[in-house]
């Protein structure tokens, strides 16, 4: 971490990472794409479970108006 000196406030100067540890590149890389996959899962699943509670309250509606 390396600060520099402008007109006497010190700041921060942070580096980018050059030399990533392949492994760990690819296991956030492996982290990363299994949650986007429960996120579209969980997406999917709740479309499903919404429609059928909106097909459940028109014909309880439809039942109930007879």
């Amino acid at each position: 971490m390396t600060l520099v000196n402008m007109r006497g406030a010190f700041i921060q100067v942070q580096r980018p990472i050059q030399d990533m540890d392949m492994r760990a590149e690819t296991l956030i890389y492996d982290f990363h794409k299994f949650c986007d996959d429960l996120n579209e899962q969980f997406r999917r699943n709740m479309i499903i479970k919404c429609s059928n509670l909106i097909d459940r309250f028109l014909w309880t509606g439809l039942f109930a108006f007879e």
